[in-house]
């Protein structure tokens, strides 16, 4: 009687033992409940990076033993470099990098990186670990020195800009020099410059003033500032042909600028008496 009472309970265990290993066996592919974490890259440097305006470094490592196989669930998809000011601070991600199975071969796996963001002259830490596709950690490497960066006297990435320089500076140079020896250069002339003239020298002739509107923006405007540029190549010419000149402004500054700008060209022209404060005047908009 006792057997056949014990037949069902051992059915019973029988099944949920074999029901959990199933269980076991389908969960077990995934890697989420048995994958461990990544080992850490190793060789971990960090210096500051030559040539730049100091706010980078130069991060060198070499891979993790398990970046290997992309197609494994537990295998490394990246590396993450953090910093801090302080040794033992919040440390936050100033770089990552992804591995590219291509760029290595077995018997070389180190990695440089260039990675910025950093404070010129604050001493900073930094660390890194390797991430696998799981979103697991491997144990975080120290690099246990100060990195300190500093500016250069030369920003190495701004190589191409000094080159033109050179050339703009000789070029500007040997035609000077050219010219002092007498040598004949020809200059093209100005179409807008030659129209200023002309415009004055018919206003003059009608016995008209000249009206100048410099805009209707403040100083601040970039077209404003250019008008006013302009503004003293006219009046100065208006000086020239003892004319005169009425120039409307929309801002208090505007007119202020206007009016030393005109009292300027007109004593660059030789007739300082000529000067009327009145002809620059407020309009509103």
């Amino acid at each position: 009687m006792k057997m056949m009472m014990n037949q069902p309970r051992d059915h019973i265990q029988l099944l949920t033992t074999t029901l959990v290993c199933l269980i076991v066996l389908w969960i077990k592919p995934t890697g989420s409940l048995w994958a461990a974490p990544p080992a850490p890259p190793g060789d971990f440097a960090v210096k500051d990076y030559p040539l730049d305006d100091g706010s980078s470094v130069k991060v060198s490592f070499t891979l993790s033993p398990d970046d290997v196989d992309e197609s494994l669930d537990d295998a490394v998809t990246k590396y993450v470099i953090e910093a801090s000011s302080e040794a033992n601070g919040f440390f936050h991600e100033a770089g990552s990098y992804t591995p590219v199975e291509e760029d290595f071969t077995d018997d070389d796996r180190r990695v440089g990186l260039k990675v910025g963001g950093i404070q010129e002259g604050v001493p900073t830490y930094f660390r890194i670990f390797a991430e696998n596709a799981q979103g697991e950690r491997s144990p975080t490497i120290v690099y246990e020195q100060a990195v300190t960066t500093s500016m250069a006297w030369f920003d190495f990435t701004q190589f191409r800009l000094l080159i033109l320089v050179i050339l703009i500076c000789s070029a500007v140079i040997y035609f000077i020099e050219l010219a002092r020896r007498g040598y004949p250069l020809k200059v093209r002339k100005i179409a807008g410059l030659e129209a200023i003239d002309e415009a004055v020298g018919r206003a003059t002739e009608m016995g008209k003033k000249c009206l100048y509107v410099p805009g209707i923006q403040d100083i601040n405007d970039i077209q404003t500032i250019a008008g006013l540029n302009i503004l003293s190549r006219v009046a100065r010419t208006v000086g020239e042909f003892d004319a005169e000149i009425e120039v409307p402004t929309a801002r208090s500054l505007v007119m202020t600028a206007a009016s030393e700008t005109i009292e300027g060209a007109f004593l660059a022209a030789g007739r300082p008496d000529a000067f009327d404060p009145k002809s620059i005047y407020y309009v509103t908009d």
